[in-house]
């Protein structure tokens, strides 16, 4: 029984010094986590176990956070601490939590925060000429003025092997050529002092298509034809080629652009440029109005959206129009005869387009200035060609009717000479024959009645 007892002692005393030698010292801080917000930084953090299990009290935190710009201390009651903060300092901050309590030895918890916000920008794959790759981006330049940073190149080629490279530039040159169609990855990370990791980008890239070569523009049968030749190394592709005809300021001048495609992307666009036929005016007729011939027509198919004139000829008679008609005098015209009319397009540059032509042949004008003169019961009438009948061959027929009837002669001059006799007042009346069988409105005067009626 003794022994039990004197067990039972030893235990306790053990026990007893046991706690009193955990409770002199405070156990590890406990489930830190910081978190940034703006430029805010927030430390959360658990006091250690044995504060409460060895009912310590006049418990105190003191947080110091040491960043770029300087220090900062915060004493609390509380289980956090709100700093303000540089995310983008070269130098990562250093946080330190110490809790004190009653006589017992402080704890103290140390710890690096470097956030991840330095961030790879505009990640650029340029391929040159020879086609080799450069890769080429930018950082922020906020708060990153003194930092170094070492960039770090993962390239995986078109057959999945990956390669890596290191850079302190900007911009670095693979030193790989890739070829057309095919597509490659590329990963570029910023490390801070080649130690702390910033936000990778990443873009894949396809082999860029080379522009068609030996291209050339020409007209066939009336249509534009473009000729070139495919581009080198293509053997990877499968490839369409795309044309695009580009307004120009003269829309008689045409510019065709062409290039290769092969689904996803383009190749250099090549331009060449062509001077087109200006087509002629359709639908060009001619009606004979009061003194006038009446032209219309309508402006050419290819030349529905360029501002154009017509230039119109007629003889020796020239004038220029912007609208889709115009009148000719007929005294410009030659009776007994056609004249081609010709309409032809001008477009904005001056260029003459195609001409269009019509036949046109006025009608026999009327014989002009008729007269009678009455001498010993002769008759004598005279009168003028009609107007533009130079290179006619006229005949005339004279017809006058009175009370013995209908009279008529016929003459290849522009007189004639006839006995009469009439007791009333008379109409003559001379109508002029062409020889191709055309025949003017006849013109009239009055023979009076004879004196010795």
């Amino acid at each position: 029984m003794r022994i039990f007892c004197g067990v039972i002692i030893l235990y306790l005393a053990t026990l007893a010094s046991a706690q009193s030698e955990r409770c002199s010292v405070l156990e590890e801080i406990r489930d830190v986590e910081i978190r940034s917000t703006g430029n805010m930084l927030l430390v959360f953090w658990q006091e250690p176990i044995n504060i409460i299990t060895c009912g310590f009290s006049n418990v105190k935190h003191k947080v110091i956070y040491q960043g770029y710009s300087g220090s900062q201390e915060i004493e609390t009651e509380d289980y956090f601490a709100l700093f303000t903060y540089d995310p983008y300092t070269c130098v990562p901050g250093v946080i330190t939590i110490t809790v004190s309590a009653d006589d017992a030895e402080p704890v103290e918890h140390r710890e690096e925060y470097y956030e991840e916000t330095v961030a790879i920008e505009n990640l650029l794959i340029k391929q040159q000429e020879d086609r080799s790759v450069i890769a080429s981006w930018e950082i922020p330049s906020d708060g990153t003025e003194k930092c170094e940073f070492v960039y770090h190149i993962s390239y995986v080629d078109p057959n999945g092997a990956t390669h890596e490279y290191e850079t302190t530039d900007l911009e670095y040159n693979l030193g790989v050529s890739l070829s057309s169609c095919l597509q490659a990855s590329f990963t570029v990370t910023p490390y801070l002092a080649n130690v702390y990791k910033g936000i990778s980008a990443s873009v894949t890239y396809e082999g860029s298509i080379s522009a068609v070569k030996n291209y050339a523009l020409k007209t066939a049968l009336g249509q534009v034809v473009a000729n070139f030749d495919p581009p080198a190394g293509i053997e990877n592709c499968e490839i369409t080629y795309e044309l695009r005809e580009i307004d120009t300021e003269d829309c008689f001048v045409k510019e065709v652009r062409v290039a290769a495609y092969n689904g996803r992307i383009y190749s250099e666009w090549v331009s060449d440029f062509i001077e087109v036929e200006v087509s002629s005016v359709e639908g060009l007729v001619a009606a004979i109005g009061d003194n006038t011939i009446e032209l219309s027509w309508t402006e050419p198919q290819s030349a529905s959206s360029c501002l154009i004139t017509y230039d119109v000829v007629v003889n020796d008679y020239q004038f220029v129009t912007s609208e889709s008609s115009a009148s000719i005098p007929d005294q410009v015209l030659m009776s007994c005869q056609y004249t081609n009319v010709t309409v032809s397009p001008i477009s904005s540059s001056g260029k003459l387009g195609l001409p269009a032509y019509i036949e046109v042949k006025p009608e026999l004008a009327a014989v002009q200035n008729i007269a009678v003169n009455i001498e010993n019961g002769v008759v004598v009438a005279t009168w003028d060609p009609p107007v533009g009948s130079e290179k006619c061959v006229l005949s005339y027929l004279l017809e006058y009717v009175n009370e013995h009837g209908n009279h008529l002669f016929l003459t290849e001059e522009n007189r004639y000479s006839f006995e009469y006799s009439a007791c009333i007042d008379v109409n003559l009346t001379v109508v002029a024959h062409s020889e191709d069988g055309s025949e003017s409105i006849g013109s009239s005067t009055v023979i009076p009645a004879a004196a010795d009626c």
